[in-house]
């Protein structure tokens, strides 16, 4: 999913996520000067952050 719906999607800011994905915590795919994010690499982060602070 492109930026914008993972940020949606999950909450975070758009710079939060970037950073998250710079400090290797969410993958990332890059197509040209696209970035996508894989559902399932969001989707384990937000397991991995626990219920506390995935809200």
């Amino acid at each position: 999913m492109r930026i914008p719906e993972a940020c949606r999607m999950t909450g975070i800011g758009r710079s939060k996520l970037y950073a998250l994905i710079k400090a290797g915590d969410i993958p990332r795919i890059k197509v040209g000067s696209m970035t996508l994010v894989p559902v399932k690499g969001l989707e384990g982060f937000l397991e991995r952050c626990g219920p506390e602070t995935a809200s």
